[in-house]
């Protein structure tokens, strides 16, 4: 693919449609009551992940224990809004024509995550059971390997007996690994094993890592990183990190990681990083390549997939393709001072996060299709996913 085209496949990205208007009228959900994040106490504010979030106003807390599935932190627009409709309305016409273009969707968001009600035939309706009253439509699939993979995920998570939603993110995020067998841990046991097997720390492979690339110090101990010697390095405060995954078959990664070390070099990456053991090499997002732009990641795609054509791949779940076998494919971290990053490393990680927080809800709501429901309430946040390409507009700075 080509960097032109590659762009085109992530403008194309867009949030679904929904039958919001000014005029819908909306209500907290009363199944929650709000506790401002300073009436917690530090223990409890770090057990659920919110020790120094500056953007974290307070928390909507469960009414009953039975009622609803978790505790969910909101930010002051959002506690605001809460607040200001305890009592059934439209939605406050500052807030909607603040929120311009996204108001309908974000509505919708609100609706879906159980945040707040929107009334539908008489009643008022949340979550899973507010599909029909948001007017959210089936979401196209798209055909792609990938693609196809990762709709076999969140299937087989919502056909699966996990009940807890960080669970049910661990199994959508390990997906499409490759099986740990006998063969595998005899030939590659610890560290230095899949070093050799990999050949960056000695012979003629190593000296052409080194020349182009300085292994960085203090590596955690799942990967190891590679810094480029011949790019700038340095990312703007606030911007996203475009990422290019490269997945062969782990029986094809060194030769795959010689080809790779060498046009990554070429093509501006700032960093890549491979899995340092057994383990990190059995995963699908074995090798993952940074880049400061859209159009250098889109170029190094265009090259890799020359001169990689032909290697088996495995296929990262939850990415865009960036060639037809699925053996490149990319995303973008959310920035650092996002709040999409709170308590989130990678593109990923949120990914799952999402989806699993979803087939959550729907579960608890008796969604007949909680995998759909999954997808419609992703489709909101601006990823399309029928390629899983982040939209324009997903974060600032995210698409070019």
């Amino acid at each position: 693919m080509d960097s032109a085209a590659f762009a085109a496949s992530a403008a194309t990205a867009r949030a679904a449609d929904t039958g919001v208007s000014r005029l819908t009228r909306f209500r907290a959900n009363p199944a929650y009551r709000m506790v401002a994040i300073d009436r917690l106490s530090p223990d409890r504010r770090e057990a659920i992940g919110l020790a120094d979030d500056p953007d974290v106003y307070g928390v909507l807390v469960p009414r009953e224990p039975a009622g609803v599935s978790a505790v969910r932190a909101v930010d002051r627009d959002t506690a605001l809004l809460f607040f200001t409709l305890q009592e059934a309305a439209p939605m406050p016409r500052r807030t909607w024509e603040s929120l311009g273009e996204a108001a309908a969707d974000v509505s919708a968001r609100l609706v879906l995550d159980g945040v707040l009600e929107v009334e539908h035939e008489g009643k008022f309706v949340t979550s899973a059971d507010a599909r029909e009253a948001l007017g959210i439509g089936a979401c196209p699939l798209g055909a792609g390997r990938l693609a196809a993979i990762s709709y076999e995920a969140l299937r087989a998570a919502a056909a699966s007996e996990i009940g807890d939603p960080a669970a049910l993110a661990g199994y959508l995020y390990r997906y499409n690994r490759e099986p740990l067998t006998p063969t595998w841990s005899r030939r590659i046991p610890d560290r230095d094993a899949a070093a050799a097997y990999l050949g960056w720390d000695q012979g003629s492979r190593a000296d052409a890592i080194a020349s182009r690339w300085a292994r960085q110090a203090g590596s955690d101990s799942g990967w190891v990183h590679w810094r480029s010697r011949l790019t700038a390095h340095g990312v703007e405060k606030g911007a996203a990190v475009y990422k290019l995954y490269v997945s062969p078959v782990t029986e094809a990664l060194p030769e795959a990681l010689a080809v790779v070390a060498k046009e990554l070099a070429v093509a501006g990456a700032l960093a890549f990083k491979i899995g340092a053991d057994l383990d990190g090499l059995l995963r699908p997002d074995k090798l993952v390549a940074y880049f400061s732009s859209f159009e250098t990641l889109g170029a190094a795609s265009s090259r890799l997939a020359a001169e990689l054509d032909g290697l088996s791949p495995q296929g990262v779940p939850f990415t865009a393709e960036s060639s037809a076998d699925g053996l490149l494919s990319w995303g973008v971290d959310p920035p650092a001072s996002s709040s999409f990053a709170v308590g989130v490393e990678s593109w990923r990680l949120w990914i799952v996060q999402q989806l699993a927080s979803a087939l959550s809800a729907a579960r608890s709501g008796g969604h007949p299709e909680p995998s759909m429901f999954a997808l419609q309430r992703l489709r909101l946040e601006g990823v399309d996913v029928s390629d899983w390409a982040p939209g324009q507009s997903l974060w600032n700075g995210a698409t070019a």
